[in-house]
């Protein structure tokens, strides 16, 4: 194999591991943090719309995140979304506040934007939130309504009136 072969080989197989390592092309994302929340709860939407390095729609525009944890947000084909502004350079970073309706539950974002799909989504987790108020122990409240019985009965039977005897 001549120099110049054996270099243009090299090079190639430089290029291809440069191209195939993840994080040397840029893919469309979305992050989502945190990613477990409640209702009503705030959540930080980022990422970006690129495909290959390349923006896939117009930079000076919006990404529409799609997902039912956005019902009451805003909407896109019927279901809850959400229009955050991408910068310059081809990403987005904004905060929402969930609706305070929002069931439990493990939700999908998806994205789109400049009409078409962005290819890309990330999960939320709802969780429920916790009881308020006080915590009520069963038990105590069986014994204090069963001795509140025994104290009616108790009345009951002493404040009756008695059938006098006839002789």
């Amino acid at each position: 194999m001549s120099r110049i072969t054996g270099g243009l080989v090299a090079a190639a197989v430089v290029l291809g591991i440069m191209v195939g390592t993840p994080g040397f092309v840029s893919a469309a994302s979305i992050n989502v943090s945190p990613s477990t929340v409640a209702p009503g709860d705030n959540v930080r939407l980022s990422g970006d719309i690129l495909a290959n390095g390349v923006p896939g729609c117009d930079v000076t525009g919006t990404v529409t995140l799609i997902s039912e944890a956005f019902a009451g947000l805003g909407e896109f084909a019927g279901v809850g979304a959400v229009n955050l502004p991408i910068d310059p350079t081809g990403h987005f970073d904004s905060t929402v506040t969930l609706s305070a309706s929002v069931a439990p539950g493990t939700y999908e974002i998806d994205g789109r934007c400049g009409g078409g799909n962005i290819g890309v989504s990330a999960t939320l987790v709802v969780r429920a939130l916790p009881p308020t108020g006080p915590r009520l122990d069963v038990k105590l409240w069986i014994a204090v309504a069963s001795i509140l019985v025994v104290i009616g009965l108790t009345v009951l039977a002493i404040t009756r009136p008695r059938r006098a005897r006839s002789a």
